[in-house]
């Protein structure tokens, strides 16, 4: 096994390794090595885990498949391994920050380019004092976008985005394409430690004044620490560069190819009630413009985005928690019901194409969290193992562990109504618990 940064993961008896040797939960675990922090981005599998999962169950020059591949972590480790790898992903964010954080560029060249736009925006700021109009763009929503970011952020913004235009396409550009994505993330008027859409309250806003230039560089200098430290370290050695696809899994064509590992942490619910990929990235993808706006991720577009009341999924654990949804959501003409049949429909023909993907006798690896629904913890671990074994997967094993951080809290307040519980008044504060733990779901092709 790699040896970088892993031995203080494993018991020390004297045994050869096994999956049961591991602490799993990797409090200590740093999650930024290499380019694995260029930009934050929701509900990243550690890099530790994905490392252990490819160096156990594939070799080098193997095969790997991430088919929702968001940030490009399980590509990273795959091509620090010397495995190939593809990387799938609906939402075009997610696929340029994969695509950067796993091709290695030159640092020197980024911090000439760096100096460039430097030079560049300090040239049109001077401009703009001197009485010029700085440049703008123009939006399909403006209202939108002055609700979201300070007049004089969009200022800023639109000065190093045009300094950005200047660059010939390159990787380093997609690099600042990358950088200047999370500036416009970080400087506008969301709450901070937020995934969905949470505006700033007239009071905070009041006293908030970005440094959208100072943030700018601040996160390119980190981005190019990151990235020459994984440039050093596959310098000289056999790096095989991931193929990343922007696409929908539901649709992507992988009939002509055959997979030695799968490795993945999926959506864990729709995802307007779950991790807001979509309004993450909405801005981001506004500001970079061209494509990249034209193909902002939305909820119709993700799984559980059809409607599929009549589904069959092949798995008692999911009706029976079902059954339970449902009596919690008549009131509300069952439409989380709804919401959560059509989530496991298209997640269901997800773990299809994953089996159908695999060369026989390979392993499937799904890293994924129990979610609350109506008051009722949906079982995903034992759900995916049904309906793997429904296709022909065989269980293997299923790891859990504690995730020691998480960006919302470990409990939050619902309001329970009567007709969900006898033990509750109406408009009751009940606290819950929110996704704390994971589980490693291990399947093998038979």
């Amino acid at each position: 096994m790699p040896q970088y940064k892993l031995d203080k993961f494993l018991k020390k008896d004297g045994r050869a390794m096994q999956l049961t040797d591991i602490d799993w939960d990797m409090k200590d675990a740093n999650t930024r090595e290499y380019t694995h922090g260029i930009h934050v981005y929701p509900a990243r599998m550690l890099p530790q885990i994905a490392r252990i999962l490819i160096d156990h169950f594939s070799e080098k020059g193997d095969l790997v498949l991430d088919p929702f591949c968001g940030s490009g972590t399980v590509l990273l480790e795959a091509s620090l391994a010397q495995r190939k790898s593809v990387g799938i992903d609906i939402n075009p964010l997610a696929t340029l920050i994969a695509q950067v954080k796993t091709t290695p560029i030159d640092p020197q060249k980024l911090w000439s380019d760096l100096s460039l736009i430097t030079d560049l925006i300090e040239t049109r700021i001077a401009s703009v004092r001197d009485g010029q109009k700085p440049p703008t763009y123009e939006f399909d929503n403006q209202k939108q976008i002055d609700h979201w970011f300070k007049k004089e952020v969009q200022r800023d913004l639109s000065i190093i985005k045009s300094a950005l235009e200047s660059l010939a396409q390159s990787d380093s550009l997609d690099f600042f394409k990358v950088v200047f994505s999370d500036t416009v993330r970080k400087v506008s008027n969301t709450r901070n430690n937020e995934y969905k859409l949470y505006r700033l309250s007239k009071e905070a806003l009041e006293g908030y004044q970005p440094d959208t230039f100072g943030t700018f560089q601040s996160f390119a200098k980190k981005g190019i620490d990151g990235m020459t430290r994984l440039y050093e370290r596959v310098k000289g050695l056999e790096y095989p560069v991931p193929h990343v696809r922007n696409e929908n899994l539901l649709s992507t064509n992988l009939e002509n190819e055959k997979f030695d590992l799968m490795v993945t942490s999926p959506p864990y619910g729709d995802s307007h009630t779950t991790v807001g990929y979509g309004q993450f990235s909405k801005f981001p993808l506004i500001w970079l413009g061209g494509q990249y706006s034209l193909n902002i991720p939305t909820c119709g577009k993700m799984l559980g985005g059809r409607k599929r009341d009549d589904a069959l999924i092949p798995s008692d654990t999911f009706h029976e928690q079902l059954d339970m949804i449902r009596k919690n959501d008549e009131e509300h003409k069952n439409k989380r019901w709804r919401e959560v049949v059509s989530f496991f429909a298209d997640y269901q023909d997800c773990v299809k194409r994953v089996f159908d993907s695999l060369k026989e006798g390979k392993y499937a690896c799904f890293v994924v969290g129990n979610r609350t629904v109506r008051e009722v913890r949906i079982r995903m671990d034992l759900i995916t193992t049904e309906i793997g074994e429904y296709y022909g997967f065989s269980h293997h094993i299923t790891i859990p562990r504690t995730i020691p951080t998480k960006r919302h809290p470990f409990t939050q307040k619902l309001y329970v109504d009567p007709k969900w519980t006898d033990v509750f008044e109406r408009k009751t504060a009940k606290t819950i618990e929110n996704i704390v733990k994971e589980h490693i779901v291990i399947l093998r092709k038979q």
